[in-house]
Order: C-alpha cells, then structure tokens, then sequence
C-alpha cells in the first residue's frame, strides 16, 4: 500500500502569485463598476464596455506599479 500523498508535498510552484490574482480581480471589479456607471449615465453599450475595459487596464497597470513597491 502506498503513502498517501498530502497538498504540501506538491514541489510545483502556483501557476499564478496570489499578487496577480488579487491584482486581475480587483481590477476586473473596478473595471466592471465603471462600466455599469458608464452604461448608467446614459453611454451606449458598445462605449460602457470600452470604457469600462479601459478603466480595468488602467487599475490593473496601477495596482502592478504600487504594488510592487
């Protein structure tokens, strides 16, 4: 019979860094809620989903550069 094998004993590293993944959520977050006000002060749908990607790469480049620090 074999040892059972437990979580810790896995040598591979994360795929990604918890630093990443708190950093792409955050800014999807952000990014979603600037599109939904955008879509909410009358933008159309196209121009909410523009503005809203747009704001989602600017948090995401911003929380990179304050993060790494």
């Amino acid at each position: 019979m074999t040892q059972p094998t437990h979580l810790d004993s896995d040598p591979r590293p994360p795929m990604l860094s918890t630093r990443v993944v708190l950093i792409t959520v955050t800014s999807f977050i952000i990014g979603g809620a600037m599109g939904l006000l955008a879509f909410a002060g009358d933008a159309s749908i196209a121009e909410s989903i523009k503005d809203g990607l747009m704001a989602s790469g600017a948090v995401f480049v911003a929380l990179h550069l304050l993060m790494e620090r």
